[in-house]
């Protein structure tokens, strides 16, 4: 592939190319940078889709991304003020309906995440809510 060639650049013709680019660009190129310019992703993200990009980190096992998204949305997905509703099931909080959906699509990385993080917390210790079905039938 083309990263392949770019090691046997000269340094100054990479330190060129590096200075170019945005820091949009920058955040995927190593972990480093990503720990570094990761908050850019949330502006990167269509606002109404947020939902569907964590989903999709979700399935795919993202633990390291899902990682740091959790530390910096940890506070708004645990303490938001209304329910979460997904598949016609009402989850108390986000966070519950994250562990529905890690262990809907087998995410074993990053169910098992969220429970180390409840367990750290003493969260897991107070049970969790059990989730209300939603009847929308219409009758007639």
């Amino acid at each position: 592939m083309l990263f392949d060639y770019i090691q046997y650049l000269p340094y100054e013709i990479i330190s060129i190319i590096w200075n170019k680019l945005s820091k949009f660009q920058k955040v995927f190129v190593n972990k480093e940078n990503y720990l570094k310019f990761n908050n850019l992703i949330d502006k990167m993200i269509i606002r109404g889709r947020y939902e569907s990009y964590i989903r999709d980190i979700i399935r795919n096992d993202y633990k390291f991304i899902f990682e740091n998204i959790f530390h910096r949305r940890y506070n708004d997905w645990l303490y938001r003020r209304y329910d979460y509703k997904y598949d016609n099931k009402i989850y108390s909080n986000y966070i519950d309906f994250l562990l529905f959906y890690t262990n809907k699509n087998n995410s074993r990385k990053c169910y098992n995440f969220i429970n180390l993080q409840l367990q750290l917390s003493e969260l897991k210790k107070k049970g969790r809510k059990n989730n209300r079905l939603i009847y929308n039938k219409w009758s007639n």
